[in-house]
């Protein structure tokens, strides 16, 4: 299995025997969970020794809504992130355990805090995507103006949107949440109606363009997100 850590970023150990019921170990495969391990050094992998699950996050498994996306956070991290990189393994360390207790706390924020995350943590491993004016030209670009570009990295004018491939126009809200919400805050704010399709459109495009692996869990969260769209249109 594969655990995040402060100091060594992703690595991936065995806890022998920690499926079984009532097993000493049984905390260290729990998904997000928060643990302390003593690790010792293995032939290819670390070997889980002790482990103390100092936060489980329960009130995140009372519901596929909030287990999905807590499943989403851990297992994007996992996919941007390699191996025993530490170089900015303490800052994606705290975002990620940010983004869980949020979810935790504030469950009916739940998609501003993944569309924040998800342009936080790329900024952390050094994907911060260009918002303060045009990639390409650096001239500023009015709210509702300009485009979005994953590939290029950022805000376009008017004039570089209609030539990038992947550009999509970027409407005045989805504009404007970027540089108020989903950079600078904490997620706590939610797009509505369309701006919030075209945020997650531009997340999502964002997030791909930087993956080198599947992010497993994406299906699944879709799927969720498609019977929570059904159920409140049937209200």
């Amino acid at each position: 299995m594969a655990i995040y850590t402060p100091d060594r970023g992703q690595l991936p150990v065995v806890a022998k025997g920690s499926r079984r019921p009532g097993a000493r170990l049984a905390g260290a495969s729990e998904p997000f969970t928060i643990s302390r391990m003593q690790l010792a050094a293995g032939r290819s992998m670390d070997v889980v020794t002790q482990c103390e699950v100092l936060n489980s996050f329960p009130a995140l498994r009372m519901g596929l809504a909030t287990v999905t996306r807590a499943g989403y956070l851990c297992d994007l991290v996992g996919s941007l992130t390699a191996e025993r990189d530490a170089g900015a393994s303490r800052a994606v360390y705290a975002l990620l355990e940010q983004a869980l207790l949020q979810l935790q706390d504030d469950p009916a924020w739940s998609d501003g805090i993944l569309f924040a995350f998800e342009l936080q943590l790329l900024s952390a491993i050094g994907y911060q995507p260009a918002l303060d004016g045009c990639v390409v030209c650096r001239n500023p670009v009015r709210l509702g103006c300009g485009g979005f570009s994953a590939e290029l990295g950022g805000i376009l004018c008017g004039q570089h949107a209609d030539d990038a491939p992947d550009s999509f126009r970027l409407g005045e809200g989805a504009h404007r949440w970027l540089l108020h919400a989903g950079i600078a805050h904490s997620g706590r704010s939610v797009p509505a109606g369309g701006v919030r399709k075209e945020v997650a459109a531009l997340c999502r495009a964002f997030v791909m363009a930087h993956c080198e692996r599947k992010v497993r869990s994406l299906e699944f969260l879709d799927s969720v997100r498609a019977m929570e769209r059904a159920g409140a249109e049937g209200v």
